[in-house]
C-alpha cells in the first residue's frame, strides 16, 4: 500500500490530504 501511495502522491498531489484519509480508512477497514 505504501507503494501505491507514493504513487498517488507523484499522481494527484493536491489531493493528498484526501487521498490520505480515504486510504487511512481503506486501512482501517481491512484491518
Amino acid at each position: 500500500i505504501r507503494g501505491r501511495r507514493s504513487n498517488i502522491k507523484l499522481t494527484y498531489p493536491e489531493d493528498l490530504e484526501l487521498i490520505e484519509a480515504l486510504l487511512t480508512a481503506r486501512e482501517e477497514r481491512s484491518a
